[in-house]
């Protein structure tokens, strides 16, 4: 039995549904938080490890007077694991100090503050655009997980498999149950074309520059949200994204906090073009 959800005035609906993001963002920057720094300590203990076995394997080589094969083939393996980590030809010796510290041992004091106030306002704003009921909700899921993914991704470079493939198929499953934001079939082709068209753009520069420009937490970010939108969303995602990142780059640089060549974490300005489509309802 369906529930008689006009037995609420709008905007007392509204007061709920921000009252409900007062109460998830607290776990919502715990997740954000502990999920990809938990990730980030394993991968780092992992490629210390690897560079200390190529390291020892060095020594031995170079007591015997014979090349150490297996070094730069360790070295390049570490490369791929943590790009940024590392120069483009490294030393032995640059890889081993070249390993970037976790800047904060905790969260900052703000952030479940932020994230409370983001996903009670995102709240507020998709009940008063959708109404309530099955499909306000889902847009609460898709908004709150943005968020999350966003915070991650701005501390850690960090987009987890964890959260962004279940985010494409519950979107998809969305759309298959009529709650979603497209038709089915559109939902699947903008999947398979938000993952494959970053992909290639991202190959393609890597081929002219000879360095990573995106990473593919960013293309199965792009694809869970046209699993979401769908496909006719892709292009306005893209050029929200872009926009926003080329503008913080443009920034950072004018502040003399970095060069416009230096790596920008790309997550957050996905995140906030999903999260501009989904309170316009894919107006733009």
């Amino acid at each position: 039995m369906t529930p008689d959800l006009g037995v609420l005035p709008l905007p007392a609906w509204c007061t709920l549904a921000a009252l409900a993001g007062l109460l998830a963002g607290g776990p919502l920057a715990r997740w954000a938080w502990h999920a990809p720094r938990r990730l980030v300590l394993e991968e780092r203990a992992a490629l210390e490890e690897a560079l200390s076995e190529a390291a020892a394997q060095a020594g031995m080589q170079a007591a015997a007077n014979a090349p150490a094969p297996g070094v730069q083939a360790a070295v390049d393996s570490a490369r791929r694991a943590h790009p940024a980590a590392l120069p483009e030809h490294p030393t032995l010796s640059a890889a081993l100090t070249a390993l970037p510290p976790l800047e904060h041992e905790a969260a900052p004091a703000k952030l479940p503050l932020a994230l409370r106030l983001l996903a009670a306002a995102l709240a507020a704003l998709l009940v008063w655009r959708i109404g309530p009921g099955w499909q306000a909700l889902a847009a609460l899921l898709l908004a709150w997980t943005l968020l999350t993914l966003a915070a991650s991704d701005w501390f850690f470079r960090l987009l987890p498999d964890a959260m962004t493939l279940p985010l494409l198929w519950v979107g998809l499953l969305a759309n298959l149950a009529g709650v979603g934001f497209a038709s089915l079939p559109d939902a699947v082709v903008g999947a398979a074309a938000g993952y494959l068209l970053p992909a290639t753009a991202a190959w393609a520069y890597r081929r002219l520059r000879g360095r990573e420009g995106m990473y593919g937490g960013d293309f199965k970010l792009t694809a869970a949200l046209c699993a979401w939108l769908g496909l006719q969303a892709l292009p306005g995602l893209l050029v929200l994204a872009s926009a926003g990142g080329i503008g913080a780059a443009l920034l950072r640089a004018a502040r003399g906090n970095g060069g416009l060549g230096e790596p920008l974490a790309f997550g957050p300005f996905l995140a906030a073009a999903g999260l501009i489509n989904l309170a316009l309802g894919g107006a733009f």
